[in-house]
C-alpha cells in the first residue's frame, strides 16, 4: 500500500511501499519495503523498517527522496520505545533511513519533533540538508531539518499552518532554489466551512523565515493537491474539486 517512486542521480528507479502481514489471527503488522530497478529487473525486497523491534510496531506512509546514489526513505512508525531505541518519540513518529545502490542501509534516524506525526514530505537541498514537512495531529503543519554528517537528530524549522484539518502537504525546491510548501486546509475559523489550498515559501537565506501563508485562487473546497515543476520552470498542480473531479492547473502563479 501507499506506493511512492523516484529516480536517483544515477538514473536508477526506486519504489517504496508498506505491506500488511499476518500477526496471529489478524492482519496487524505493517512493514516498509524498497526495491530498485536495474537491467530490466526489479531487485528483491529491501526491508526498511527495522527487524529488531516487535511486530506490533507498525510502519506506514513511506516517502522517498532521491539522492545522488540511492535514496532516503521516511515513514511513520507507531513507536512504543522498543528495547535498544532511546528516541524520545510518540506514536506515530517519522523516522528515516538512507539506502545506497548496493542496498546498504543506514541506522534509523528520528525526523520529527513530537506529537502525532504523519504524511511526511521531504526534499534534499544543495547544502545536504533534508527538509521534512509533516502534519502534527493532522492540525498543524511542521517543518524539521537535519544536516547529514553534522547532526544525529532534526531541528525545528517552523510551523506553517494551524487549522481544524490539514491534508496533502507538498514540499518542493523551486527553480530559484527556494523551498515551497503547498497544502490543503480547513481553517479553524471558517465562515463558509470550505477547504482551501495554501502555499508558503522560504528563500535560501541564513534564517528560516517563511512567507505568511497565502491561499491559491481556486474554487472553494478544492483538496488533495499534488504539485511539481516542469523542465521549463513552470509550476503544475493537480487537485480534486468540489465535485470530486481531478483538475490540473498549468503555469500556476504564486502571488
Amino acid at each position: 500500500m501507499h506506493p511512492r517512486m523516484c529516480v536517483d542521480g544515477t538514473g536508477t528507479l526506486w519504489l517504496t511501499y508498506y505491506q500488511w502481514h499476518k500477526m496471529r489471527n489478524n492482519s496487524r503488522d505493517k512493514e516498509v519495503y524498497l526495491h530498485h530497478y536495474k537491467s530490466d529487473n526489479w531487485s528483491s525486497a529491501i526491508k526498511v523498517s527495522p527487524d529488531d523491534v516487535p511486530t506490533y510496531e507498525d510502519h506506514t506512509e513511506p516517502f522517498i527522496v532521491p539522492r545522488e546514489k540511492g535514496v532516503s526513505v521516511l515513514w511513520a512508525w507507531d513507536f512504543h520505545k522498543p528495547k535498544g531505541y532511546e528516541f524520545k518519540a510518540y506514536c506515530p513518529t517519522i523516522f528515516m533511513r538512507n539506502v545506497t545502490g548496493e542496498a546498504e542501509i543506514s541506522p534509523v534516524k528520528l525526523m520529527s519533533l513530537g506529537g502525532v506525526n504523519g504524511a511526511a514530505r521531504a526534499v534534499l537541498d544543495s547544502q545536504g540538508k533534508i527538509w521534512n514537512l509533516y502534519t502534527d495531529s493532522y492540525r498543524s503543519l511542521t517543518l524539521s531539518c537535519i544536516c547529514e554528517g553534522e547532526a544525529d537528530k532534526p531541528v525545528y524549522a517552523g510551523n506553517l499552518a494551524d487549522a481544524n484539518q490539514l491534508c496533502s502537504p507538498n514540499l518542493l525546491i523551486t527553480p530559484n532554489k527556494e523551498l515551497l510548501a503547498i497544502w490543503a486546509q480547513y481553517p479553524r475559523q471558517s465562515k463558509n466551512g470550505s477547504w482551501t489550498i495554501c502555499w508558503s515559501k522560504r528563500k535560501t537565506t541564513e534564517n528560516d523565515e517563511w512567507t505568511k501563508p497565502k491561499t491559491l485562487p481556486l474554487p472553494i473546497n478544492c483538496r488533495f493537491p499534488s504539485a511539481a515543476y516542469s523542465s521549463d520552470g513552470k509550476l503544475w498542480m493537480a487537485y480534486i474539486d468540489d465535485e470530486k473531479r481531478v483538475k490540473v492547473k498549468a503555469d500556476l502563479k504564486l502571488q
